[in-house]
């Protein structure tokens, strides 16, 4: 588990399965992402599965995001496209709710790379960005990432070759 302010980052599990139909059902936040909305429970138990699943076998650093106001899961974040060789990994985050969400998306994110460069030897952290995406780069240049570039119909979305825009955080950019 990892604490921030508001928020408790901590494994998902099978109960929150419906907090993860909420969080992924929402058309509007799942338009960037590699799925499609979920439209059962069943998917939202085999997602919840697939973060257990994830963390289990160490092939990714996937959290629930838990508002410690009422216990609700919000979203999830973590890491994934480990290389230890290259100390590098791609961050991930998820969440739904426009109110404060720009805010706790910045906590999350904040906690997110102060955890693995505190607690790893990751050196650089990667984040890939739909190019139409025109709020995550905002906040990721906020937090002090880097636009490297841009990768042309670089990843399959619904179907489609979408272009993509890499962000890098470097251990020596975060002030630990």
């Amino acid at each position: 588990m990892i604490d921030s302010p508001r928020l408790i980052l901590r494994p998902v599990s099978k109960k929150d399965a419906g907090d993860l139909f909420e969080v992924y059902s929402d058309t509007e936040m799942m338009q960037n992402r590699d799925l499609f909305p979920l439209k059962t429970m069943e998917e939202a138990r085999n997602l919840a599965d697939f973060f257990i699943r994830g963390m289990k076998e160490k092939t990714m650093l996937r959290w629930g995001m838990e508002l410690k106001e009422n216990g609700v899961l919000i979203g999830t974040c973590g890491f994934t496209s480990f290389s230890e060789q290259d100390k590098r990994a791609s961050i991930e985050f998820d969440m739904i709710g426009k109110p404060k969400g720009r805010s706790l998306m910045r906590e999350t994110i904040l906690v997110l790379l102060n955890f693995i460069f505190t607690n790893t030897d990751i050196n650089r952290v990667e984040a890939l960005v739909e190019s139409q995406d025109m709020k995550a780069p905002e906040l990721l240049k906020k937090i002090g990432f880097k636009k490297e570039g841009d990768l042309r119909e670089y990843k399959m979305r619904r179907g489609k070759l979408t272009d993509m825009i890499l962000w890098s955080m470097l251990r020596s950019d975060f002030p630990l």
